[in-house]
């Protein structure tokens, strides 16, 4: 999560947890963390030997620890893929679901099964057009775990959308 994430945000970071998280679940790949984060030519070269050294490894513990206590970002999915976001790739197998922290997240699908070819708009930029007229309690209502200054894409477009809202 540290080095995939850029430390970009709690939602990239919840992200590419719940990747690694969707690898450890599945019958494709290692079945703990550090083998899925250690297989050659998967994660950032050095995952598990280089140093984390930032202001933000705070964060990336609370969200490291959120995820293995059974967090997982909801615009994942079951995906268990990602590359960074803005980059493109001449595949048709790729159906993608969200991008956040910096990275873009797909599926690998059928082709015909693929419905969304492109990357959607990044998480951050959704959430922050949210109205700021709302209360931080309307605005993180429907959010997954958010904090009070955050809102989740659903939320945000909810909140545009001015439809009601749960108690």
């Amino acid at each position: 999560m540290f080095f995939e994430s850029n430390r970009s945000s709690r939602d990239g970071l919840v992200a590419v947890g719940t990747v690694v998280m969707n690898r450890v679940d599945s019958e494709e790949y290692p079945d703990t963390i550090c083998g899925v984060v250690g297989q050659k030519g998967q994660f950032a070269p050095g995952v598990l030997s280089r140093p984390m050294n930032s202001k933000a490894l705070p964060d990336v513990q609370s969200a490291a620890d959120a995820v293995l206590k059974g967090e997982r970002h909801p615009g994942v999915r079951k995906s268990m893929f990602f590359h960074t976001a803005g980059l493109t790739f001449p595949y048709k197998n790729m159906h993608y679901v969200l991008v956040a922290g910096g990275n873009a997240f797909y599926e690998k699908r059928s082709r015909r099964l693929v419905t969304q070819p492109m990357a959607p708009p990044p998480v951050e930029k959704i959430a922050a057009a949210a109205p700021k007229s709302q209360s931080a309690t309307q605005q993180s209502a429907l959010s997954y775990n958010a904090q009070p200054e955050a809102v989740d894409p659903i939320s945000a477009v909810i909140l545009d959308q001015g439809l009601p809202q749960p108690e």
